[in-house]
């Protein structure tokens, strides 16, 4: 095999390493080097005639700065013969993505061999009512697969390189057999995401996770009292499960890592200071400030925080995160046209800037394990939302799955011209917002529509909140 230095980031590693809970990012040279050293211990001579045999450059790679990378993130203990540590799950080195690549028939783009991640909305179901859901629940709602069902499916995501599983929903600790299904994700090498608004939380399931080193989980946490956080998500009690639900997590025998999550709405704005403080003395080292979607429910409540209130806050939730840089890390998910801070950057995919990470190095996977290009699509009715189904993984697998023609339209089918509203922008050359499509048809109801959040494009919206 040659490499093709022009292709560098479809084509690169990650490796999940479960004892340290850290991922690590490499170049394909290094990522092969990887894999040899995963077979057996090797001289640093030998794994550089290795690289040789497979058209790397020695003068463009370093073997020996390798290995010491490597030893300092421990996953090599270095001596004449070099060996690879245990990943800590199954010992054994899951790669991202195979090397070979898949191009597009109908737009020449390229792309990784398997995806990165696969975000599984494993039910739509929810004990909840939040004001800010999207998804649709209607009479066309999809079966759920089985644990067993799933079971297969992961196999098929470990002979495909599958990296990253998110666990999404509706709540999936609803699902009647959620237990079967993280203990199976526990013996896999997957880095494994949970996005849950922590009620259902128990010991059984914070202690099957604790028993394994690679889940994280998100917890929804949209208030620091009672009254506000309840009130957003239409139950009253959820406050206190949700803290008892970090709570077992925090003290399992391994203390299984989590976030919060926290939904930016009318009711919390005037405490997001109060809010970080709630969160950091409940363990958290990172708040992840959200903006709320326009659509769903969110389209006929006035807790939505319109693009112009958005931004007034986004210094202060800076400030936030700068006065506790040190003991937790505060992020922000930005609103408006999100511009480019490098334009003169070029893109990877060939030149097609008009492309998001679906279909690209992600897929999104319904309750019965129907693929869709976007979480997007769970927001329309069900007729709507199978007209963009990619296939079945149950039936087709994933690599034929992967493979399918459906995708054109995410691998650089969209052309600037095709975007009405985009088109003439004087905006268009920084703006990120104009490659999400789908939430734009979720939002506006046109596929071709001006971004979810376009500074222009919100006539009606500005008005809420």
């Amino acid at each position: 095999m040659t490499f093709r230095w022009d292709e560098p980031l479809l084509k690169a590693g990650i490796v999940f390493h479960a004892d340290t809970r850290r991922r690590h990012f490499f170049t394909p040279p290094a990522s092969e080097a990887l894999e040899r050293l995963a077979r057996d211990p090797c001289t640093e001579d030998d794994l550089r005639a290795h690289l040789v045999d497979l058209g790397v450059n020695p003068n463009e790679f370093d073997v020996a700065c390798l290995l010491e990378e490597l030893e300092r993130e421990q996953l090599v203990v270095r001596g004449t013969r070099n060996r690879l540590l245990s990943m800590g799950v199954d010992s054994r080195l899951n790669r991202t993505g195979r090397f070979e690549i898949i191009t597009d028939s109908r737009t020449g783009l390229s792309v990784p061999g398997s995806p990165v991640s696969a975000n599984i909305y494993i039910t739509l179901d929810c004990n909840l009512s939040c004001r800010h859901c999207g998804i649709t629940m209607d009479d066309t709602r999809p079966r759920y697969l089985s644990a067993g069902e799933w079971h297969n499916v992961f196999d098929d995501f470990e002979r495909n390189a599958v990296q990253i599983v998110i666990l999404n929903g509706g709540e999936p600790l609803i699902h009647p057999e959620a237990r079967e299904i993280l203990r199976d994700l526990g013996r896999r090498p997957f880095f494994v995401r949970v996005y849950s608004n922590g009620t259902l939380l128990d010991e059984e399931i914070a202690d099957i996770c604790s028993r394994s080193r690679n889940f994280l989980f998100s917890i929804s946490l949209d208030g620091h009292t009672a009254e506000i956080h309840d009130d957003f998500r239409g139950v009253k009690g959820a406050f206190e499960r949700t803290l008892r639900g970090m709570r077992l997590l925090r003290e399992a025998d391994r203390p299984v890592p989590f976030f919060v999550a926290s939904i930016i709405h009318r009711g919390v704005v005037p405490y997001l200071k109060e809010l970080a403080d709630f969160v950091e003395d409940q363990g958290s080292r990172l708040v992840a400030f959200l903006a709320m979607n326009f659509v769903g429910r969110a389209r006929q409540t006035d807790y939505y925080i319109c693009l112009e209130k958005h931004q007034n806050i986004v210094d202060e939730i800076r400030d936030i995160g700068l006065a506790r840089q040190e003991r937790m890390a505060v992020s922000l998910q930005a609103r408006g046209p999100t511009v480019r801070k490098d334009p003169s950057r070029p893109r990877p995919y060939q030149g097609k800037e008009n492309i998001c990470a679906c279909g690209i190095l992600d897929i999104t996977v319904g309750p019965d394990g129907e693929s869709y290009p976007c979480e997007a699509c769970f927001t329309l009715d069900g007729a709507h939302r199978k007209s963009f189904a990619v296939g079945s993984l149950p039936v087709d697998g994933l690599a034929k799955v992967w493979a399918s023609p459906r995708w054109s339209l995410l691998r650089g089918g969209v052309e600037r011209a095709d975007l009405k509203a985009c088109a003439a922008c004087d905006r268009y050359g920084v703006c990120g917002q104009r490659r999400c499509r789908f939430y734009s048809l979720a939002s506006h109801g046109d596929l071709m529509g001006p971004a979810r959040e376009c500074l222009d494009y919100l006539d009606g919206v500005g008005i809420v909140g």
